[in-house]
């Protein structure tokens, strides 16, 4: 039972007595009525309440006290006491709250076949069920508490960890910069020191192609960006083409077209260059004549559009393994491409899919669109 006299748990182990007397729904109100007053004693007094039922049957309420606080009661008895103490220490319901009379006359025979035990046995009785109960329930609590701060504890161990793969993570990213500014410094070093030597054997081509590749190299190492103006971007891709114009000479020709008002424009980072990369590589080189390539760059409404065309040959895939394979190049193309247009399809939406087209002419046309605003947040998690 509750504090309130209400009951918890289901009644087990009746007596034939009082299911018979509970059968009546008048007859179960009051003895559910002696219940809650056997209940609410203990709870008040938090000490063991025995008291005589309605009916005239002993009934004990022992409550469950644990650290000082009363948890709930367990009520039990049905019993016939024939020496119960006939005084105010052991208060009697049968006046207060009268069972009908009919009812006791017809379980009258049931009555005799209820436990009988002297007041001695049933105090002894009611200490030792009130011992168990108690042990009971303060393990029961005990068993609570540990499974809590087990809890707690693998809650704590858990954060624990994560700040420390956070931190782990963290020292990794460091490493990583520190290594790539290392590198980035490296490189210019060595590069300035190429540049140098081929100024001072006069190969002008070898000095051209060395400050070009240095200007690709500190865009590319110095942007930590998600974006970056127009101009910049193309800006890469001009001194990428202008390398290979001075590898293969007449065989390139290459134009790129931008309005001077979108010169400020932001586009995501890296979003031309592996399209035209793999059009010089797998496209115009591979081609016997002449290869020419044609960025151009404009505003339509609210959006971007760059059409990227190339008269460059298609090879199949297989044949871009054995040209990879041919020029040592270890760089993925095909990957490129697609995770830029995975980025536009997943921020942008399905009507940004970046479109390649076949012409007539034999010739390649890219179209890549996106939104003059876009929120940077959209490029974090792509």
């Amino acid at each position: 039972m509750d504090y309130k006299g209400e009951p918890v748990t289901e009644k087990t182990d009746f007596s034939e007595f009082c299911k018979f007397v509970r059968e009546d729904p008048n007859a179960r109100k009051i003895c559910m009525s002696s219940d809650a007053y056997g209940s609410i004693q203990a709870a008040v007094t938090k000490k063991t309440h025995i008291y005589i039922c309605p009916c005239g049957l002993v009934e004990i309420a022992i409550p469950i006290v644990i650290n000082g606080h009363y948890l709930g009661g367990f009520i039990g008895g049905q019993i016939n006491c024939p020496d119960v103490p006939n005084d105010i220490s052991i208060p009697s319901l049968k006046n207060v709250m009268k069972q009908d009379e009919k009812i006791l006359r017809e379980s009258s025979k049931l009555i005799s076949k209820t436990n009988k035990i002297s007041y001695k046995e049933l105090i002894s009785i009611s200490e030792l069920v009130s011992l168990i109960i108690t042990q009971m329930a303060k393990n029961k609590m005990l068993k609570i508490k540990e499974n809590k701060e087990i809890k707690e504890n693998l809650e704590t161990l858990k954060e624990k960890r994560k700040l420390t793969e956070i931190k782990y993570n963290l020292k990794e990213v460091q490493l990583k910069i520190i290594r790539s500014q290392l590198q980035s410094h490296f490189l210019y070093n060595c590069l300035n020191s190429i540049s140098n030597m081929a100024i001072i054997e006069e190969a002008e081509k070898t000095n051209e192609i060395v400050v070009k590749f240095s200007e690709y190299l500190r865009l590319a190492f110095e942007n930590k960006k998600t974006s970056i103006k127009m101009s910049e971007e193309l800006q890469t891709v001009d001194d990428y083409l202008k390398i290979q114009k001075i590898r293969f000479g007449d065989k390139l020709d290459y134009k790129i077209i931008l309005d001077d008002n979108l010169k400020n424009q932001k586009i995501p980072y890296y979003t031309i260059m592996p399209f035209v990369e793999d059009a010089v590589v797998y496209g115009i080189i591979p081609k016997v004549d002449k290869g020419t390539i044609e960025i151009n760059v404009s505003g339509v409404k609210e959006d971007i559009i760059i059409v990227i065309k190339n008269n460059g040959i298609i090879i199949s895939e297989e044949d871009k393994i054995v040209l990879n394979n041919y020029y040592k190049e270890n760089k993925d193309y095909k990957f490129e491409i697609e995770n830029v247009e995975k980025r536009f399809l997943e921020a942008f939406g399905k009507d940004y899919d970046i479109k390649r087209e076949k012409g007539s002419n034999k010739e390649t046309t890219i179209t890549i669109k996106y939104p003059k605003t876009y929120k940077e947040e959209v490029f974090l998690n792509v």
